[in-house]
């Protein structure tokens, strides 16, 4: 059997790669690729010289780091020449972004529809 301190250590890891499993950013990242000029969301791929604007829009607590994965994945010539969005997020989840406006919607801990 093992002792407290394993078991403890063992519910912590399991429950990290829970947390981890649905990270915002990470699940944008399996979804949404670019390779070279080419971007695949969800499996469909776009040119990205034949696209206009590519715009970005959401809200919840994870906006922030959904929108922060979308920046990241789109590179920054691709988010400057083409990338604009709007995000709603609680107020405690505002960081600084590119080109997409993150937007305090809320209190932080007030989950009640605005």
């Amino acid at each position: 059997m093992k002792n407290p301190q394993q078991c403890r250590e063992d519910a912590r890891l399991i429950w990290q790669a829970g947390v981890d499993a649905v990270r915002s950013e990470r699940l944008v990242r399996n979804v949404i690729q670019r390779r070279g000029d080419e971007l695949s969301i969800c499996g469909r791929s776009f040119l990205i010289p034949e696209l206009g604007r590519i715009a970005v829009v959401g809200a919840g607590k994870a906006g922030a780091g959904m929108a922060t994965a979308v920046e990241e994945t789109l590179g920054a010539d691709v988010v400057d020449e083409k990338v604009c969005g709007w995000v709603n997020v609680p107020e405690n989840c505002l960081r600084n972004m590119a080109k997409i406006e993150l937007r305090a919607a809320r209190l932080a801990g007030i989950n009640e529809p605005t």
